[in-house]
């Protein structure tokens, strides 16, 4: 399991958790390596979270996980 290299909360005005950021490092098949930001939004959706991948390819993100 890749390691979570860094690890931000943000607050909303009613003082609730709206997301998280983690920055992870992912690593490519042909050797490149960069830090991926990965938004876990807290939404009414079913009560559950969800994932927005910012940058990065998403495909070498789930296979990193």
């Amino acid at each position: 399991m890749p390691s979570i290299d860094e690890l931000e909360l943000y607050f909303g005005d009613n003082h609730e958790i709206m997301y998280l950021r983690e920055k992870r490092e992912v690593f490519y098949e042909d050797g490149k390596k960069e830090y991926v930001d990965i938004y876990v939004y807290k939404k009414d959706i079913k009560n559950e979270p969800h994932i927005y991948i910012a940058t990065g390819d998403w495909r070498v993100f789930l296979l990193n996980r």
